[in-house]
């Protein structure tokens, strides 16, 4: 489907969030894959590079939250497939169990995204690629699915501590949400 259409039905309630109980955890790291494959033909080595930390939890453990696998999946890996773009090291996702909530960051350390940037880094078609590769739809496609799901997204950046996205989502789903 073409993103600009997509972006479009999404904001006209055309697509909406099927929510599931499901494991989050493979969620993410079915999306850590995703992100690897789809710049692996561009960097062979993105696989070793990207990453991924439970915080507090052993690795085998699983945690059943309700989303939209689908759509959570294109939030994260849209997300690492950025950081693997723009940083040639490793690319970190953490993920956090916050009680109420989950939190999902990725970080990169690459050359920072500059600060006027890092305000609008959400609208449509603002890309930050080198040769402005790409149509900027991805972090808005970011944006718009993680808060059909109730939930936060924000991005920090800067020389010394790299670049974040921090995605927050609430554990249980509420009323259905369509954008």
């Amino acid at each position: 489907m073409d993103l600009t259409r997509e972006v479009s039905q999404y904001e006209n309630g055309e697509i909406v969030l099927h929510r599931f109980d499901v494991d989050v955890i493979q969620t993410v790291q079915d999306a850590i894959q995703d992100a690897v494959f789809g710049v692996g033909e561009e960097d062979a080595g993105a696989l070793g590079r990207a990453k991924f930390i439970w915080v507090g939890q052993a690795e085998a453990d699983t945690l059943a939250i309700s989303h939209d696998p689908q759509k959570l999946q294109r939030v994260v890996s849209n997300l690492v497939k950025n950081a693997l773009e723009h940083d040639a090291g490793e690319v970190t996702v953490r993920f956090e169990d916050l009680g109420d909530s989950v939190q999902i960051s990725v970080h990169n350390g690459g050359d920072p995204i500059p600060e006027d940037r890092v305000n609008t880094i959400f609208e449509k078609f603002n890309t930050t690629k080198r040769n402005k590769k790409g149509t900027g739809l991805g972090t808005t496609i970011a944006r718009l699915f993680t808060e059909g799901h109730g939930g936060q997204i924000s991005a920090a950046s800067s020389e010394s501590e790299g670049t974040v996205f921090t995605v927050v989502l609430p554990k249980t789903a509420g009323k259905e949400i369509v954008q």
